[in-house]
């Protein structure tokens, strides 16, 4: 399932050009570059990663052997325990040093993150939405703290990343759901919860005050 994600990055200048210098792994051929290289920040092991894995005819003892040596069994598990994603990331933008969007694979990278901000003098405040669930992960020292939404949040969310000006009006034409779903929606668009209120904030570049959602949870 694919998971939209706005990463805003707080820290000094220094730290956050030493970071993206990391995160975009410059040292690969411009052919396998990536712009927010996971693989640069947790290592994917080598003989998963090159490996085309057939758990139907995997025995007991390979298993086991394979947790002991990697913590999971193939690639896939390994990186959803490790980068909290099944897949390296797509879709990526840097706006700046400190804003980046990009798509992620059955999950978002809070892995990933985490270990950044214990690299770096940074906090993390991130929005993620799959169309059914929703956060924002505010990540600092090791630390993670995650504030959900609901699931008419979540439907929301997945769409003002893309589209920030977006609209119940939009919803409304792309979406044939029951009266109170509709009804529900409509109340979200014109009246933000909290978190909507929130996640705006993350998705407005040119806002100021991530400081103030920030204050409350670290």
């Amino acid at each position: 399932m694919k998971t939209k994600n706005i990463i805003r990055i707080l820290g000094s200048k220094d730290e956050l050009q030493d970071m993206r210098r990391l995160v975009e792994n410059k040292k690969k051929p411009v052919v396998f570059k990536i712009a927010f290289d996971f693989n640069a920040v947790i290592p994917e092991p080598i003989e998963l990663a090159a490996e085309v894995f057939d758990e139907a005819h995997i025995d007991l003892k390979e298993e086991i052997n394979r947790l002991a040596l990697y913590g999971a069994i193939d690639k896939y598990e390994w990186r959803s325990r490790y980068w909290g994603t099944s897949e390296n990331c797509t879709e990526i933008a840097w706006f700046n040093d400190g804003y980046v969007k990009m798509t992620s694979i059955n999950g978002y990278p809070v892995g990933v993150l985490r270990m950044l901000s214990m690299r770096f003098n940074v906090i993390f405040q991130t929005l993620y939405s799959d169309g059914k669930t929703t956060g924002i992960l505010i990540i600092a020292g090791g630390k993670v703290t995650d504030i959900k939404g609901n699931s008419d949040e979540a439907d929301a969310v997945f769409h003002l990343i893309d589209e920030p000006n977006y609209t119940y009006s939009k919803w409304e034409q792309s979406n044939k759901d029951s009266k109170q779903k509709k009804v529900d929606m409509k109340l979200l668009f014109n009246y933000d919860t909290e978190f909507l209120s929130n996640a705006r904030k993350i998705i407005d570049i040119k806002n100021n005050e991530l400081t103030k959602i920030l204050e409350s949870h670290i």
